[in-house]
């Protein structure tokens, strides 16, 4: 977005971010004061800043989410209330994980792939006697009422939130699928009244609005009636109402996990008030911390990196410090720790532990899978190029996908041949996660050495995300010699009209690039 541009305002075009503060290298320049928010100060990032994230300390917002006088009170209480959290020390034995409508671009490879992430991380919680659910939003048609249920099971410790969000709720679900014509007619009529409204907000003929969707979808005018009666747009709100959930929802429970990860769009956006994260953390329940995005974040990111270092003991500034970027944010308590479910506690001496080279070594034989990912980026950050080949040996043999993607990491970071070879290896690799970044990578590195394996993703992987980031990876090479590289891999696959299908959308995709 265009901060000059007459279509946003600098409020909306612009990234609230902590990095401001815990991240000393990077450069800034001063643009002005917002004019209606007396908080609000724009800066840009300067050209000749560092390009990356590498925050020097830990900070954390202790912000309510209100603009009045009662946040003093509502910042009182929450000081008081974690100061006696703190003292109940205690592991992390239950937990849950919610995938929301639209994830992962409902990629089932990419979901299920996700899982077998925490197995690594969390393993005790696959013992019997502590808990892990994973909660989808397709499981359920009523699933709203049954996280409620576990965000107020007083025995929680962790829940993590993958979905689509907004400053003021949480997207959870979308329309149930329909099972018969009627039930298909009943969802386009609600659609078509959704569309009308919206063309009237906007102060556009309702007339060509109605024209327009006639035309385009062959429906009779009659599908749209009802769109401004008060009890059918009441019967319509309620029902969209219901597939969120809301701050003033919020606000009603009494949420017992410890530590919420929301990542979720604009979930952690605190110039707006209220805002989701805060409503959890300054409510009626035990929450010490959240972690929340103040604008848009992307699906292809490693969103769980190290999240298993919570069960050692790391304290969840420390952990946000490892997985920084500009919009991610911390609220509450950064100091805030569980009990380590093993022999080695990272509650203190976090740091100095990260440049000692002989406990590094030690843990990369650890079984803990988290444990090994770190000293992999810490013996990397330690020994730079001098790492390579250990790097490349440490993603061919170890059995943890979390290993293997903090070692390619590291390798993508040199840019040297030894990454641009693994690629190969990394596009086969079982995790999804991992094919979906090695296709992005072959894309950035814009050589036609990958455009038969891009192609090869494109039209056979799993996975919905696989096969998007292939697309765009092949269109950032050559789109000319990409339509030339898939319609060779197609000639394997037997006549059928899926295979016609996939014909014509690659000649489809690849000619619209190419104008």
């Amino acid at each position: 977005m265009d901060q000059n541009s007459r279509r946003f305002s600098w409020k909306r075009s612009s990234v609230p971010s902590d990095r401001f503060y815990d991240d000393f290298d990077l450069k800034f320049t001063f643009l002005k004061k917002d004019t209606s928010d007396a908080l609000l100060f724009y800066y840009s990032l300067n050209p000749d800043s560092p390009q990356k994230i590498h925050s020097d300390i830990y900070s954390a917002r202790i912000k309510a989410p209100v603009n009045d006088s009662t946040k003093f009170g509502l910042i009182d209480r929450y000081l008081r209330r974690i100061a006696k959290e703190k003292n109940k020390a205690s592991i992390i034995d239950r937990a849950f994980v919610f995938t929301g409508h639209g994830y992962h671009s409902e990629s089932l490879d990419a979901w299920s792939s996700s899982l077998l992430s925490y197995k690594e991380q969390f393993p005790q919680l696959f013992i019997p006697g502590n808990v892990l659910k994973f909660y989808n939003h397709s499981m359920n048609s009523q699933i709203k009422v049954l996280l409620r249920r576990e965000l107020e099971d007083e025995n929680l410790d962790l829940a993590v939130f993958h979905a689509h969000g907004a400053p003021t709720k949480q997207y959870l679900v979308g329309f149930d699928p329909a099972e018969s014509i009627s039930q298909n007619i009943k969802s386009i009529k609600l659609f078509l009244r959704s569309k009308l409204r919206t063309a009237k907000r906007h102060k556009k003929s309702l007339h060509k609005t109605k024209q327009d969707y006639m035309q385009r979808y062959g429906v009779p005018q009659s599908w749209f009636d009802g769109a401004f009666s008060d009890s059918i747009k009441q019967q319509d709100s309620l029902l969209y109402a219901s597939q969120d959930m809301h701050t003033s929802e919020i606000e009603t429970m009494r949420p017992q996990a410890k530590i919420i990860y929301f990542d979720e769009c604009f979930n952690g956006a605190f110039i707006n008030a209220p805002y989701v994260a805060g409503s959890y953390l300054f409510g009626n329940g035990r929450t010490v911390a959240a972690i929340g995005n103040t604008v848009n974040v992307l699906q292809d990111v490693w969103a769980t990196q190290f999240l298993g270092l919570l069960n050692h003991g790391l304290r969840v500034g420390q952990w946000l410090r490892l997985q920084q970027s500009l919009e991610r944010h911390l609220f509450g308590d950064p100091t805030f720790h569980f009990q380590s479910a093993g022999h080695i506690s990272l509650a203190h001496n976090f740091n100095k532990q990260m440049q000692d080279e002989t406990i590094l070594k030690k843990w990369l034989k650890k079984d803990e899978a988290d444990l090994r990912s770190i000293a992999v980026l810490s013996l990397y950050q330690l020994l730079g190029t001098d790492f390579e080949k250990k790097l490349v040996k440490i993603y061919r043999t170890d059995d943890s996908f979390n290993v293997r993607l903090q070692a390619l990491k590291c390798l993508a970071d040199l840019r040297s041949a030894a990454f641009e070879a693994i690629l190969f290896e990394a596009a086969k690799d079982p995790a999804e996660m991992i094919r979906r970044i090695s296709a992005a990578w072959m894309g950035d590195t814009g050589q036609d050495k990958y455009l038969s394996l891009l192609s090869k993703m494109y039209i056979f992987d799993l996975s919905d995300r696989v096969r998007f980031n292939a697309d765009k990876a092949l269109e950032k090479i050559d789109p000319v010699k990409a339509e030339k590289a898939c319609v060779k891999a197609l000639a394997h696959m037997p006549e059928s009209n899926y295979r016609n299908q996939i014909m014509e959308r690659i000649h489809r995709s690849f000619k619209r690039v190419e104008r």
